[in-house]
């Protein structure tokens, strides 16, 4: 139970954080202040706490990886992996946006995302079908 409240407690610092920054960066918009490095490092900084405490701190304070074998843990890693440069991705989305090439950090966190769903379901224990018959 008490590892419960710890994920809850965790999950809520995560999106608090990531509201947070929301929360400063509409205030600036609403303000007009011109964004500058401070709103890079702002978005840089929540993004990365934000994937820091739910996929590193979260699992290992929960006991998540109690019990898992190399193999699980590999996934996993490459699961957190693909889940930083996603999220590296929509932080470069949201600074660039004004230009064209903002796209391209859209698009790192949509390829990430799907392709990281499969080593998650590794880690998990989920077994693949290929559609390969026997």
């Amino acid at each position: 139970m008490e590892k419960q409240r710890v994920g809850k407690i965790i999950n809520i610092a995560g999106f608090a954080i990531l509201a947070a920054a929301v929360g400063v960066i509409i205030l600036a918009i609403v303000q007009k202040k011109e964004p500058g490095n401070w709103f890079m490092v702002l978005i840089c900084g929540a993004v990365f706490l934000f994937w820091l405490l739910m996929d590193i701190i979260k699992p290992k304070l929960t006991g998540e990886f109690e019990g898992k074998t190399k193999e699980q843990m590999t996934a996993y890693w490459i699961y957190c992996a693909l889940g930083f440069v996603g999220y590296a991705g929509l932080a470069y989305f949201a600074i660039a946006a004004a230009n064209s090439t903002g796209i391209y950090g859209a698009i790192a966190f949509a390829v990430t995302t799907m392709t990281k769903r499969r080593f998650l379901e590794d880690y998990q224990g989920i077994s693949h079908d290929d559609g390969e018959d026997e």
